[in-house]
Order: C-alpha cells, then structure tokens, then sequence
C-alpha cells in the first residue's frame, strides 16, 4: 500500500517563515516541552521539515556539544535563516549541520537516534517511501516523532493508513498526547 499526500499543500513560502516561529506558537507549542521526552545529550538528531529552525536550535542546545543536529530542508532560504539564528545565537552552535534536500529524497546517510517530521508529512508525496527512508536512517531502537496539524494537512483517516504503513515497515507506533492542535505519533524502530 503506498499513501500518497492530498497534494493540497505546499511547502510554507521562506516570506512567511515568521509565521513559523511566534512568541504564541511557543506557548502553544514549546519546542523544548515537545521534544523533551525523546531528545538526550550526546544524540545524533535530524530535522526534517526544519523551516526556519523553530525546533531546530532547542534540539542542539538539548543534544549538547557531544551531540549532533542535522537540520533538513527543500528550500534553501529557509535554512539560511536557521543559519543566521546560529550565528546570532548566545550560545556557540558547532552542532548544528544544514542540508537541503530535494522533493524525491533526503539524500543523507548515516544514523540517526531521533528524527523530528513535524508539521511536514502532509507535504510529502510520497509518504511509504519518505517512511522507509527514515526506518533505514534510524539506529535500532532509535525514534521518530511525527507531528501534523489537527486543523489541515492529513485527515484521520489517512493518518490513520499512514500508521498501517509504519506498522508495515517495522516500526512500533505509539499515539502521543498533549500537543496542542496536533495529530502525533511516535515510531520506534525495534
């Protein structure tokens, strides 16, 4: 079974970026609060989806200096501006690698103990595909958080086949609560 995305939307334009990462999305939803549960010092993590870096800098500075970010986009613009958060950042950000990637493919090898898909599966064509190149990112007994907005993007019931197709690919999946306006899930890989 392959899903395939309603194709109704399009990548967020690098104009709007802004809208991406609000004083009130963060009360709304606290990057560090979401990622929390799933992030460590010393992790190799990835981005997918990164946009302007809304989650991005809180996964390096969580990850640590003995850790990794790898911060994942189509469009160019949009990690120009996680680029220029890094430098102005007060923090020093040596952690944090930014790869842009095209419609088809990550095009990135390597391991991965967590990989952040938030608020972009609804973007991808190709959902079966994209989830299988994310299994074979992923360490044993790495995860994925994926998150989709409640109000668009996926309906249930393709969230729902999107989770068949996880179960097939040999991820464990675990419903996950308490994101504000949001359809999330966690995939582990056993």
């Amino acid at each position: 079974m392959t899903v395939k995305s309603t194709g109704k939307a399009q990548p967020c334009p690098v104009e709007k970026a802004g809208s991406l990462d609000t004083w009130y999305r963060r009360i709304l939803q606290n990057p560090e609060k979401v990622i929390q549960p799933y992030v460590y010092a010393g992790m190799h993590v990835m981005d997918i989806g990164c946009g302007p870096g809304y989650f991005t800098l809180p996964l390096a500075t969580r990850v640590g200096n003995s850790g990794r970010v790898v911060a994942v986009d189509m469009q160019q613009g949009m990690l120009d501006i996680v680029q220029q958060k890094v430098q102005l950042s007060n923090e020093p950000r040596n952690n944090i690698e930014c790869i842009l990637c095209s419609e088809d493919s990550l095009g990135i090898s390597g391991e991965f103990d967590f990989i952040l898909a938030f608020y972009m599966l609804h973007e991808v064509l190709d959902i079966e595909g994209f989830l299988s190149e994310l299994y074979a990112l992923l360490k044993s007994g790495g995860g994925v958080l994926i998150g989709e907005p409640a109000f668009f993007g996926i309906s249930f019931s393709h969230f729902a086949s999107t989770i068949t197709v996880c179960e097939k690919l040999g991820f464990a999946v675990e419903p996950v609560h308490g994101i504000f306006m949001t359809k999330a899930i966690y995939l582990k890989k056993l």
